[in-house]
This record gives structure tokens, sequence and C-alpha cells, in this order.
């Protein structure tokens, strides 16, 4: 038995030196990068997170899935069109409706990626940089 783990730490120790050792669960990897959007922050997968965080409630296609629940590409932005305006609804959310602030649940960047690509459902605006 004491062979094995003698082996075993031999191996492991080889492949770390090589680097091919593999990730431990707790180092994980950088998020990839499909479905990036022009501007968004490398390494932020904002397709998954949409459909996380916002798809149950927006639908895949951002038409809104409930009564209430806004609807990005038909043009009626209640809240203002401008990257900073939806990040800011996006952070804070909006009381007395069932927009919940995801300041907390995410990072800056992702909540920057986020409104980028909720931006992006309505065709009629241009791209802010």
């Amino acid at each position: 038995m004491l062979v094995r783990v003698v082996v075993i730490g031999s191996l492991a120790v080889g492949l770390l030196s090589h680097g091919l050792a593999p990730a431990r669960a707790d180092q994980s990897a950088p998020p990839a990068k499909q479905g990036a959007k022009p501007g968004a922050k490398p390494g932020v997968d904002v397709q998954a997170i949409y459909k996380e965080q916002c798809a149950i409630c927006h639908g895949v296609d951002g038409k809104g899935k409930l009564p209430g629940v806004a609807s990005f590409p038909d043009g009626d932005w209640e809240h203002g069109s401008r990257l900073q305006d939806i990040a800011k609804v996006i952070r804070e959310g909006v009381p007395g409706t069932t927009m919940m602030a995801f300041k907390g649940r995410l990072k800056p960047e992702e909540i920057d990626a986020l409104a980028r690509h909720v931006r992006s459902f309505d065709k009629t605006l241009k791209p802010e940089k």
C-alpha cells in the first residue's frame, strides 16, 4: 500500500512539474468567451449568465415571458435605454416590481456585459461604446 502512495505521489509530482495535472475543483478555469458581445469583458460568458439569471422571466429571446416583465426588443425602455441606465436596473433592481437587484449576485463586469446583451435585443438602438 505504501508503494501505491509513493507511485501515485511520484506521478502527481511529475504531472505537476510539467503542468499536466488536472485542475482541482477549487481552481476553476475562467469561463469560456462563447457568446461574448462586442465590448464585453474577456472571460464573461454573457450568454450563460443571461440564460441562468434572466431568461426565466425575460425569455431566451428577451420578449418577456410574464405579464409586466420587460420585453427588450419592443423598444419601450421605461428606465432608459443607455447602457448606464440598463446596468443600473440590473444592479439595483426596480422597487415595486419583480425585477430584483443583482449587485450582490453578479460582478460589475458581468452586469456591464449583461447590460450590453440586453440592449442588443432592441435592433432600433445604435451600439454604445
